[in-house]
């Protein structure tokens, strides 16, 4: 056995001695039916503990800890090292505390009794502690303190007629420790305890494991654990005793578990027939039969608003091949194929006292791993996070977990406390969920658990551990996977919601249908257009309140559209003429007197905020069609408007649609887009030469020889990819080859696709790839950066648009 559990096997071989075993005076006095008893052997020393103790000490005013608290009693009387607490409930929530102690002497109280009556030969006084009663009696040597009448005439009543608490919790607290405090728990009783705090039983397992449970509690400034045991049931056969049969095994499963689960448990062993005695109780057919006798691990896990479970293969081959046979190929997210099977497979009756099952419809295999769920998004979802090695076993968390308990175990239960806001908001009970609300579990998210079985009894711990900072310099996280049932197309974006501050994503789809959802993926709003949008959708500010519009063009309308899907008058424009670029939006001088530039082929006409055209604006038609949208650019005190012909010629205007730099007629450039950069104008041509034009119309070029090269550029910096070279300013990395997009650049960041590879990398301005990139996507949609994070907008190939975050520690 591993270090943690050592200790036990030494205090059961004392337990299991022929002498008497030791016995405590304190354990007999406490509350008939208790939930939990805790036996304290030096409290002073605990309060330090509590008080030292990381995430305990930051929230000790939470009402959550507060119900545990022993704030009342110390109101009254100093607590001895050596005391006893017990924990029940009257009635169907009235909480209930007793606590009792040996003494010489009538201990000293803080204050005076205000009544005192006999009950069965026994004097009872009653004490004020703030805003409850505390009753007390002294039974021949022994205080006992309750904060129910009712509960201590119980005790006094017991203990008169010498009816003695059940056998196990003198046996559970005889195995436990001195050396901290130890507690038993009626598991039965502390269900119905938990539904205080819930509305449901949130420890159904781990309760239904044995009739009593019992752990020493250890604390430290990082962490909380509970070595726990507990013994085989004599009167109810329980399937966790046939772990006994089995080797304990290390979970591989974390490997696909995705870091945003709310909860995940695993049963592990090293041979699935002598688990579950196969031939009497797998309720399946002899292919499935034969599929789960190959595994070592079956895991379930839950995440936000979905289910789905893996099963870790001694022969993947085989495994596979089974599956194969019963099912056919649906679609492929890289070079994962997720595989729709003919009927839903339902694992074994035996596995649901330790798992919670759910019939699965689609499966997809990794290395040794079959992954599996009920519904194909999901399944979809769990693979993007499998590729982009966003998975338990890489989180700092776990592993730093793993170090204070076992590698092998029967059953492993993981929760992510970081994620349970939307159980607490819809599961909890007042007064307790505002407090559950509360917690930060800032480098305190991960709750660990395990269990392994020996011959008559299992072990049980429970751990909480602080990660370590900085053990990453970038945490990337999936915010969102947001779904179409028909094709995307166009250009999705971010828009700002004005009343919450997020950034909610619009897209629109083949049937000319633009949606608007927020980053959880709820549809705010959805509304027809008459054809699909041209080029991007920008965000302007139209009214200057901060509220903010979105506005674009499609085939013959300019659209502005609000926050909740309405027209803002008196748009749309209509044309009869077809608009053939991107809408432009300037904003000269950046005090929301837009102009709306919209490219006719050859011709270019500008619009106000009012929908009426500038008639200031005069632009002599192209001899050739227009290719890129117009373009605005400032430099010094100048404004330029570029036009950007198919011919590869050029036009430099000014705000009034006329040539403000003249250039020579003969030079034809290439048709890549200009920009703005270091006080030039910017492109690349045909040859992969940088070209530059200065304010006076003078041209430079320097040869660079880049072949088939994609580039962007703005003010401060110009990025060029060119085959598997990456090009940022003066730095440059090598790439693997692939088919990568036009770099898009923002702040000191740039970021492109492979979309043959369905990458998507970020890159620092010395060129360098961020940490934790690549991730998977088929496109770089648009990104933005603070201080310490990066969002990213991408599209998966699969009618899907994935929200990043890179967070930089």
């Amino acid at each position: 056995m591993k270090k943690i559990v050592l200790p036990f096997i030494l205090i059961l071989c004392i337990a299991c001695q022929k002498d008497k075993p030791k016995q405590s005076s304190i354990k007999h006095i406490i509350a008939p039916e208790s939930s939990v008893v805790v036996k304290f052997n030096a409290f002073s020393d605990w309060q330090k503990s509590l008080a030292s103790q990381s995430f305990l000490s930051k929230h000790k005013d939470n009402l959550v800890l507060k119900y545990w608290s022993l704030e009342d009693f110390k109101k009254l009387i100093d607590i001895p090292d050596e005391a006893v607490l017990s924990l029940s409930t009257l009635g169907k929530s009235k909480h209930i505390k007793t606590l009792s102690f040996d003494i010489t002497k009538e201990p000293q109280f803080k204050s005076e009794s205000k009544q005192s009556y006999i009950y069965d030969e026994v004097n009872i006084e009653t004490f004020d502690a703030g805003d409850i009663e505390i009753f007390y009696s002294n039974l021949k040597g022994k205080a006992v303190l309750c904060t129910s009448k009712i509960i201590l005439e119980n005790i006094v009543r017991n203990y008169q007629n010498d009816i003695k608490n059940p056998a196990v919790i003198e046996k559970l607290f005889n195995v436990l420790s001195d050396k901290s405090p130890s507690l038993v728990i009626n598991n039965e009783l502390f269900s119905k305890l938990s539904f205080q705090f819930f509305d449901k039983n949130i420890l159904k397992h781990q309760m239904k494991l044995s009739d009593f449970s019992g752990f020493d509690l250890n604390l430290d400034e990082d962490k909380i654990l509970m070595s726990g045991i507990v013994f085989h049931p004599k009167l109810k056969e329980k399937f966790w005793t046939n772990f006994k049969n089995v080797d304990a095994q290390k979970s591989t499963s974390v490997e696909v578990i995705p870091s945003n689960f709310l909860s995940a448990t695993s049963v592990l062993f090293s041979d699935f027939g002598k688990l579950a005695h196969t031939t009497e109780s797998l309720e399946q057919k002899p292919q499935i039969d034969s599929l789960y006798l190959n595994l070592r691990e079956i895991t379930s896990i839950k995440l936000p608003n979905r289910n789905a479970m893996v099963l870790v293969s001694n022969n993947i081959d085989q495994s596979y091949r089974h599956l194969k046979k019963l099912s056919k190929p649906q679609k492929s997210i890289g070079d994962d194929v997720i595989y729709k099977l003919n009927q839903p497979l339902v694992p074994g009756k035996i596995l649901s006292t330790v798992l919670d099952l759910i019939k699965v419809g689609y499966f997809s295999v990794h290395m040794d791993h079959i992954v599996l769920s009920d519904e194909l998004e999901t399944l979809e979802n769990l693979i993007i996070q499998i590729n982009n090695n966003n998975v338990v076993s890489n989180q700092a968390n776990y592993n730093n977990h793993l170090e204070s308990l076992n590698e092998e175990c029967h059953v492993q239960w993981l929760t992510n406390l970081g994620n349970q806001n939307e159980f607490f908001e819809s599961h909890s009970n007042e007064p307790f969920k505002s407090g559950f609300k509360t917690f930060t579990w800032d480098n305190h998210e991960l709750l660990m658990s395990q269990l392994i079985v020996e011959d008559d009894f299992g072990y049980l711990n429970s751990l909480q551990k602080k990660t370590i900072e900085n053990q990453n310099n970038t945490d990337i996280q999936q915010l969102a996977r947001l779904k179409s049932d028909n094709r995307i197309i166009n250009t999705p974006a971010f828009f700002e919601n004005w009343r919450t501050g997020q950034q909610d994503v619009v897209y629109q789809d083949d049937k000319n249908v633009l949606y608007l959802k927020d980053t959880k993926g709820n549809l705010i709003w959805s509304k027809p257009l008459d054809n699909p949008i041209i080029g991007k959708i920008s965000s302007i500010d139209i009214y200057q309140n901060r509220r903010i519009q979105m506005v674009f063009a499609t085939k013959n309308n300019i659209h502005i559209i609000d926050k909740n899907g309405n027209d803002v008058k008196p748009f749309p424009l209509k044309f009869r003429k077809d608009i053939t670029q991107g809408l432009s939006v300037f904003d000269y001088d950046n005090n929301g007197k837009y102009r709306f530039a919209a490219v006719f082929d050859d011709d270019i006409k500008m619009y106000d905020k009012t929908g009426k055209r500038v008639r200031g604006f005069r632009f002599k038609k192209t001899k050739t069609p227009i290719n890129y949208p117009a373009k605005h650019i400032r430099m010094g005190n100048k404004d330029y408007i570029l036009a950007q012909e198919e011919s590869g010629k050029l036009h430099i205007l000014n705000r009034r649609g006329r040539t403000r730099i003249d250039l020579d007629d003969n030079l034809r450039f290439s048709d890549n887009e200009w920009f703005e950069h270091d006080g030039y104008f910017t492109s690349l041509n045909e040859d992969g030469d940088i070209l530059q034009i200065d304010q006076n119309a003078g041209l430079n070029r320097q040869q660079q020889k880049l072949i088939n090269p994609k580039f962007s550029a703005n003010e401060k910096h110009l990025v060029i990819s060119s085959e598997n070279k990456f090009y940022f300013n003066s730095f440059e990395t090598e790439l693997p080859y692939g088919l990568y997009t036009r770099p898009i650049i923002h702040k000191n960041y740039a970021g492109l696709a492979d979309k043959q590879a369905q990458k998507i990398y970020i890159f620092n301005k010395n060129a360098e790839i961020v940490e934790g990139f690549p991730v998977f996507g088929e496109e770089l949609i648009d990104f933005y950066s603070s201080e310490n994070k990066i969002i990213l907008l991408c599209k998966d190939g699969n009618n899907a648009l994935i929200i990043y975050r890179a967070k930089f520690r």
